[in-house]
């Protein structure tokens, strides 16, 4: 980064004075390296707990970042470490709607740059639930009874700074959190 400007400096791979689609390189994979879960059932008298957690080591691009250039306000925390005055040795550049600080927004976005860690523990599924005693269900003539209460995606562990870390590339809102809760019968 220039620190006089605070806008981020790219090298003109292919030498011609312009920054294009020629001076683009794969330089870092993105994607999953592996990935998997953990899934079980626990039950002790009438209880009854079930949960699947799901784990992915991946690199992904952070498409937030972005934010450099294009918005000036309503930034998120980690973007605090950005150029202000000259002299500034921030992580980020300038924030601004003008040419050059949009422009080098742009390329920055498209450079490896914005590829990190997008690994996760994600608890997918939760569910608990309670079998009523015979002698209630005997007085309400169920054969079966049970009470419960579920949830999905409950809790995410990442240091991703995007938000969903399941699909790293773009502005992916993460998946809705749902709890449900009810009453089962059968007769």
């Amino acid at each position: 980064m220039n620190t006089a400007t605070g806008i981020f400096g790219f090298t003109d791979v292919d030498g011609n004075g312009s920054y294009d689609f020629r001076d683009q390189q794969t330089v870092r994979f993105i994607g999953p390296q592996f990935f998997g879960g953990l899934q079980n059932s626990f039950q002790y008298k009438n209880f009854q707990l079930d949960f699947l957690f799901q784990f992915v080591k991946q690199t992904g691009s952070d498409a937030l970042l972005n934010l450099t250039g294009a918005f000036a306000s309503a930034v998120p925390a980690y973007m605090l470490d950005r150029w202000q005055k000259p002299g500034d040795n921030a992580t980020y550049q300038r924030l601004g709607t003008q040419s050059p600080v949009t422009t080098a927004a742009n390329l920055y976005s498209s450079s490896d740059q914005v590829i990190g860690d997008a690994s996760f523990i994600r608890l997918k599924n939760l569910a608990v639930s309670w079998i009523l005693p015979k002698r209630w269900m005997d007085k309400i003539h169920a054969d079966n009874a049970r009470l419960f209460i579920q949830g999905q995606n409950l809790l995410t562990i990442t240091d991703f700074k995007g938000l969903d870390p399941e699909r790293p590339a773009g502005f992916n809102l993460p998946p809705l959190r749902v709890i449900t809760a009810g009453i089962q019968f059968t007769f």
